[in-house]
């Protein structure tokens, strides 16, 4: 809960860039309910994640594709930035997504508050 509540209280992305972040993803995904408490208190919704790719473990191109495979529509997986089998993985992902109906999406505040995916 350390890197949580860090990442909370440092607001990093907004001295950097000068935006305030309205999504927060808690760090390994830990959370509670003063977590989400203390993310709302800074106005931010908690997203989380339904299909997590295993990315961060070492998982393979192909079992990153295949976990992109369990997402439903309005699911969100987890990717971590500069892994190479993440990165090589996303044509598969959108192939796959593609033939099931299915795009990749921006994450947006659903009817009752909570982050989902939606079309673009």
């Amino acid at each position: 809960m350390r890197a949580t509540r860090r990442a909370l209280a440092g607001l990093l992305p907004r001295r950097i860039s000068g935006v305030t972040p309205t999504l927060f993803r808690p760090p390994f995904g830990e959370t509670n309910d003063q977590v989400r408490a203390d993310a709302a208190r800074l106005g931010m919704a908690e997203a989380l994640w339904s299909v997590g790719s295993r990315d961060w473990a070492g998982a393979t191109t192909a079992e990153i594709a295949a976990a992109a495979s369990r997402l439903e529509p309005g699911g969100i997986i987890l990717m971590h930035e500069g892994i190479q089998a993440t990165i090589d993985a996303v044509p598969a992902i959108l192939s796959g997504l593609s033939i099931r109906g299915l795009c990749p999406g921006r994450i947006a505040p659903g009817p009752d508050g909570t982050p989902v995916a939606v079309a673009p």
